[in-house]
This record gives structure tokens, C-alpha cells and sequence, in this order.
């Protein structure tokens, strides 16, 4: 059985694409680094965060939670 996509995959996955990295994520909507790998871990984050995050990308968040299926 495939693992399942998570949010953390398809942000990630824009971020290799446009060649940047998980810190200047973390730098750009003003959190550290260390946040984001705790989030990261429990698969969770701030619906607020993912919308600056889908603004900072110029995305939708059906763009970001694309073949993401809840638990």
C-alpha cells in the first residue's frame, strides 16, 4: 500500500520545484525552523499558516491539500 500525501508533501514538493527551501519558508511567514519540523512530525499546522503559505506560493489550498485524505 502507497503511503499517504500529506500537506507537508505537496509544500514541499512547490518548494523543490521553485527551488527554494524550508527555510526560506520559515523566514518568509515568520516562524522557526524548529516549528515547522514539529508540525512537520505531527502531520498539524495553523489553518492560518497554511493560507500564508498558499498566498506566499501564489496557490490555491485545493492546490496544497491536493490527494491529501483525512484520517
Amino acid at each position: 500500500m502507497a503511503e499517504k500525501t500529506t500537506i507537508f508533501d505537496n509544500i514541499n514538493g512547490e518548494l523543490r520545484r521553485r527551488h527554494l527551501t524550508q527555510q526560506d519558508l520559515a523566514k518568509t511567514i515568520e516562524i522557526d525552523r524548529r516549528t515547522w519540523s514539529k508540525w512537520q512530525d505531527k502531520n498539524d499546522m495553523p489553518a492560518s499558516v497554511l493560507l500564508q503559505i498558499a498566498k506566499w506560493l501564489n496557490v490555491t489550498l485545493d492546490y496544497l491539500t491536493r490527494d491529501v485524505h483525512a484520517e
